[in-house]
């Protein structure tokens, strides 16, 4: 289950789907959901994007994305995620709410072992029951540590150890069974931008780890409870001026050169 976003998600669809397969896993479905920053749609998330983080980051960001379209239409990669699904052979559904009962009547009836997820939503106790095995999510943190939103600023301002969690979803946020996880040393040198990178290189490899795990049996760390209140929120216009001020930065010119 994934955004319907084409920038970051849809190219990690693409090195996912083929991977999952051949490691002998059945896919019964991807769902594809409406892109989402929380309280906020459509021009609302290039509006917030501009007011928090400034003009001149606010053109970069818009200018990697454009520069990725482009580079997707020369090499003529797959336009969006119904023709990805076409190419590998997997049946493809579209959702405007991933916790609604047809798509949970779905699971059912498809006895779903694992749900994977990268959605905004919070996914609520039906769906989660709905899954046999368990919902899986990618967290762009260190956990137990850092739970919420834009963990990377977060953990900057805090001067943290960066990195890269898998988790089973539980009816909280970002409070599951940490499956895996991948220190990112020396992330805090880089942008947001190229940690983003850095984490979407590392989603295949790391996936495939979160699902051997969770075969084995994952168990939830007995420190976890200690760091609920953890959790950030979005971050506004004064903590991304406390991020860039302590040194932060959110793109810069070499990250266009990995669009």
């Amino acid at each position: 289950m994934t955004l319907a976003e084409t920038t970051w998600a849809l190219p990690c669809w693409e090195r996912c789907l083929p991977a999952i397969k051949a490691a002998g896993y059945s896919i019964n479905g991807l769902f594809v959901c409406g892109n989402k920053v929380p309280g906020r749609n459509g021009y609302e998330i290039a509006f917030w994007y501009l007011k928090v983080f400034g003009l001149v980051d606010f053109v970069f960001l818009a200018t990697f994305t454009v520069l990725r379209k482009i580079k997707r239409w020369r090499l003529g990669l797959n336009r969006d995620f119904h023709s990805l699904c076409k190419a590998e052979g997997v049946p493809f559904f579209k959702t405007d709410d991933p916790n609604s009962s047809e798509v949970i009547e779905w699971m059912h009836g498809h006895k779903i072992d694992v749900l994977l997820i990268m959605v905004d939503d919070i996914i609520r106790r039906e769906l989660l029951e709905s899954v046999r095995g368990g919902v899986i999510n990618k967290h762009a943190a260190l956990l137990p540590g850092k739970r919420g939103l834009f963990p990377y600023l977060w953990v900057f301002i805090d001067e943290g150890r960066q990195g890269v969690s898998f988790h089973i979803v539980d009816e909280d946020i970002d409070t599951g069974a940490v499956l895996c996880r991948r220190p990112l040393d020396g992330a805090n040198d880089l942008s947001m931008l190229a940690f983003y990178l850095d984490v979407f290189d590392l989603y295949p490899e790391m996936l495939l780890e979160a699902l051997s795990c969770l075969n084995e049996g994952a168990k939830k760390d007995e420190a976890h409870e200690s760091f609920r209140g953890t959790y950030h929120g979005l971050p506004d216009r004064r903590d991304a001026r406390q991020f860039k001020n302590q040194g932060g930065k959110i793109c810069s010119v070499s990250d266009l050169l990995r669009a």
